[in-house]
């Protein structure tokens, strides 16, 4: 019979986050995990790789200060996405967030939340960045852009 930690959603996805830490900084996985992360949700690679270049180009030390709230690293997570889905209390702080791969591993998590609330659509690719409709459509189109690029050109993403 299985413990509840492995039950629990929020278990395993701070295990996968930690074990992806830990994998990250002894240097056996460095980079930022795309389809590992991906596939623990399933959030397509590209997607997730799209918002990377959106958020950050590509960066991993990216920090924005909005008007109410902050976003950090490479997938330029919001501080009210850590208390909205309750990170910190499984352990998650603001410095796990500059780690790529479980910043793609969280960005996943989210996607995954996105979907649920309007399922696979471009409107949900909008819910990553953007609580408003205008502002959702607004930031999928940047999204979708990205994407049509690197299928023509190879380039767009990360």
């Amino acid at each position: 019979m299985k413990s509840r930690l492995y039950r629990s959603s929020w278990a395993r996805l701070l295990l996968i986050a930690l074990l992806a830490l830990t994998l990250s900084t002894r240097g056996e996985a460095r980079g930022f995990c795309f389809e590992e992360a991906g596939a623990a949700q399933g959030v397509d690679p590209i997607l997730l790789r799209a918002l990377a270049a959106q958020e950050s180009s590509c960066g991993a030390n990216n920090y924005n200060r909005n008007a109410t709230s902050e976003d950090h690293g490479p997938m330029q997570i919001n501080d009210s996405w850590l208390r909205d889905h309750k990170f910190r209390q499984q352990g998650v702080n603001l410095h796990d967030l500059y780690d790529p791969c479980t910043a793609n591993y969280i960005a996943s998590y989210l996607m995954a939340d996105c979907y649920k609330q309007f399922g696979v659509t471009w409107r949900a690719v909008g819910c990553y960045n953007a609580k408003t409709y205008s502002k959702q459509i607004q930031y999928a189109n940047k999204i979708y852009n990205r994407i049509q690029r690197y299928r023509k050109t190879g380039k767009g993403i990360c």
